[in-house]
């Protein structure tokens, strides 16, 4: 289905790998080439954002999100299907026939936090300084700062000691070497409000329905909510 995908995509002249203006046309064909895609995102939704993680945040209900990353070359985000909720709605009822349900477009699927590159490296220097205030969760775990040499010399268990007394001692942290490739973080209603206010640094939002093609530049940081259960 890769060719019906690339027909699907809005400005082929960019998104199609025989584009004129994809680099990939130009690279030579006796040479290995970059697996660019096409790839397919199937996600499950939620209309309520978590308000927090933690090991008492939400009973393990997790959240259907994309953490905060980079993409290294320019991507296009398509989205071809969402779970409307008719949909749903006749699922809960035991419905299996889905073929006479009204097409809902105008449901939102996804919403989008898209950053401008020019604020990459400020908005690094920001999670990291939460991440040492301990602001940070990932799933049950608190993000941490990458450890000192002293402090991981101190944490490795000494040989005697009991295998019991080993796993006790292993700490219940996600270790933050970057604040964005690392994909630990996500940002959410009450983060974007207080990097506001310290930092003036505001993403684009985008509302993603089905049938929207999100054009997402490299070396701008994003991340992603799901709504509604959707395919990508």
């Amino acid at each position: 289905h890769t060719a019906d995908f690339y027909e699907m995509c809005p400005v082929p002249e960019y998104t199609n790998p025989k584009g004129p203006f994809n680099v990939v046309s130009l690279f030579p064909q006796n040479l290995s080439q970059p697996d660019l895609g096409p790839k397919c995102y199937i996600a499950f939704g939620s209309p309520d954002e978590a308000p927090c993680e933690g090991k008492n945040g939400f009973e393990d209900r997790g959240d259907s999100v994309t953490k905060m990353h980079y993409d290294m070359a320019d991507a296009v985000n398509l989205l071809v299907h969402v779970q409307s909720d008719a949909m749903v709605k006749a699922q809960e009822e035991g419905e299996r026939d889905f073929s006479n349900l009204p097409c809902q477009h105008d449901e939102v699927g996804a919403v989008w936090d898209l950053f401008h590159r020019n604020d990459a490296a400020k908005l690094e220097l920001w999670i990291k300084e939460k991440a040492a205030e301990g602001r940070w969760y990932h799933g049950p775990t608190k993000v941490v700062l990458t450890a000192t040499q002293n402090e991981t010399d101190a944490a490795v268990p000494d040989e005697t000691a009991t295998q019991n007394e080993t796993d006790a001692a292993v700490p219940d942290e996600s270790v933050l070497d970057h604040p964005i490739h690392d994909q630990l973080v996500y940002l959410r209603k009450d983060d974007l409000a207080l990097l506001k206010q310290e930092t003036g640094i505001v993403p684009w939002r985008i509302y993603q329905r089905e049938g929207d093609a999100v054009f997402v530049p490299s070396r701008c940081p994003h991340q992603v909510r799901n709504l509604r259960p959707c395919v990508k």
